[in-house]
Formats: C-alpha cells, structure tokens, sequence
C-alpha cells in the first residue's frame, strides 16, 4: 500500500527560492528561456522580480561633504 504524502513535504517546483536562484543562473548564463520560464513560475506564486539598473547616489553641489 502506497505511503500518503505528508501535507509538509518539500516540493522544490513550489519553492520561490529556488526558482530566484534558477532565474540568477539562467540570465548569468544568457538563457534569456530558462529566465523567463522561471519569472512565469515567480509570477504562479505570487513573487515577480523585475531587472533594473542599481540607483546612483545623488551628486553633491559645491564640492562639501
């Protein structure tokens, strides 16, 4: 007789972390695919990362710190 599966099981697909760190390895590897697969996945449970540019710090007037 097959055992239940417990209701705590891990399920790696239903892991945001895990899809997070597909994602980073896909765009790292230029498998623009594999990316847009794993922001499909985010997206299916409720996370959605967006790429964008790190924001500059403003640039002081008058040379003061």
């Amino acid at each position: 007789m097959p055992k239940p599966e417990q209701p705590d099981a891990f399920r790696p697909e239903e892991s945001p972390i895990l899809w997070f760190g597909e994602l980073l390895l896909a765009i790292d590897r230029g498998d623009f695919d594999r990316a847009a697969e794993c922001q499909r996945q985010l997206a299916r449970l409720g996370w959605r990362v967006d790429r964008r540019k790190p924001r500059q710090a403003a640039r002081k007037e008058g040379g003061g710190r």
